[in-house]
């Protein structure tokens, strides 16, 4: 007896099921996995743009909003004696903070979504008022970078509202259920 006599012949469609099970697999273990990483890139996301927003709603932040409310309408940002007033103290820490939230939302890494929502209208007050003393500033001392990232994203926000009314949340998730 030869050894193939006891082989049995397989059906040529056996295989070729078999091939397309296994690119089956494949394709949806692909798939799976490209979700997994945009769901883990989502919430990366998220949890950067919270831990961004948390300076600026801190307690402490709120004690500065209240020197920052406090500025004149006009001040120099080359007074020194200024600068080291509650006001001017609360002027550069909004000044770093929101400088810093322009730049991760401009990369990427924050949602300009949610910082709307969290912190919008207080970026773009923030520009409008300091926006004369920092356009004199750079005039002054020659650098074009002052508060850039502010301003960029004090821009950017009011670009996305630009035309429309805001819907108060209590009337635009009002059907909202758990």
């Amino acid at each position: 007896m030869r050894p193939r006599d006891h082989m049995v012949e397989l059906d040529p469609n056996v295989g070729t099921l078999a091939n397309l099970a296994t690119a089956l697999t494949l394709v949806v273990a692909l798939a799976f996995g490209i979700v997994q990483v945009r769901e883990g890139r989502q919430k990366r996301r998220e949890m950067a743009t919270l831990e961004a927003l948390r300076p600026i709603t801190s307690a402490d932040a709120a004690r500065m909003w209240v020197h920052y409310r406090r500025l004149p309408a006009t001040f120099d940002y080359s007074d020194a004696q200024f600068m080291a007033s509650d006001a001017g103290l609360a002027l550069t820490y909004f000044s770093l903070v929101f400088e810093d939230l322009g730049l991760l939302v401009k990369e990427r890494v924050i949602d300009i979504g949610l910082v709307e929502l969290a912190v919008g209208d207080a970026v773009t007050q923030f520009w409008a008022k300091v926006q004369p003393q920092a356009t004199a500033a750079r005039e002054r001392l020659q650098r074009p970078d002052i508060l850039e990232w502010t301003q960029w994203l004090a821009e950017k926000l009011s670009e996305r509202r630009a035309g429309q009314a805001r819907t108060p949340a209590y009337e635009a998730f009002r059907g909202w259920r758990e």
